[in-house]
């Protein structure tokens, strides 16, 4: 399994232009010597995704439909049955709604 493994990250990495094909066939390599080659694109791909996402949260219509989202959410607390304080706390704990994979 650790091979196969391997080998998908290696024909991955390799789709993506960063190896040549010839030294995917040069035989199975290790998850580390992977990992090592992928870590600066996979930090570029992080640092895009942080940046993109901070763009679109700087807009003002993603603020508005965050303060809608948070205002529905507590008046839904409280006419659920939760307290006013109650409510508070949970949307004050709650925070921000994020992507599953984000928590």
């Amino acid at each position: 399994m650790k091979t196969i493994k391997g080998l998908l990250v290696v024909l991955t990495v390799a789709m993506m232009g960063i190896l040549p094909v010839s030294a995917s066939a040069q035989g199975p390599m290790g998850d580390e010597e992977a990992l090592q080659m992928m870590a600066p694109v996979m930090g570029e791909m992080f640092s895009q995704m942080i940046r993109s996402m901070f763009t679109e949260l700087a807009k003002r219509e993603n603020a508005d439909m965050l303060a809608t989202f948070t205002r529905n959410y507590y008046e839904s607390l409280v006419a659920k049955g939760f307290s006013k304080e109650e409510a508070l706390r949970i949307v004050v704990s709650t925070g921000m709604p994020t992507a599953p994979m984000m928590k």
